[in-house]
């Protein structure tokens, strides 16, 4: 299945696409930190952290109600 594909398969869920590569699970999102060029740092409960490309933060802050 193709990311994109995917990702309309879980529109409406707590997945989210945060970059050309990936879909990040927002339950699961720890602290979101600002990063240079408007890009944005996620740290999930594992410890691992995301970029977040810029052209994806507004949908982010939108279903983070921030």
């Amino acid at each position: 299945m193709k990311l994109y594909e995917l990702e309309e398969e879980l529109a409406g869920t707590k997945f989210t696409r945060i970059n050309k590569a990936c879909i990040m699970n927002i339950a699961k999102l720890v602290r979101v930190r600002g990063q240079i060029n408007g890009r944005l740092l996620a740290t999930l409960s594992n410890g691992e952290k995301l970029l977040i490309n810029r052209s994806y933060v507004p949908e982010i802050k939108k279903k983070l109600k921030i």
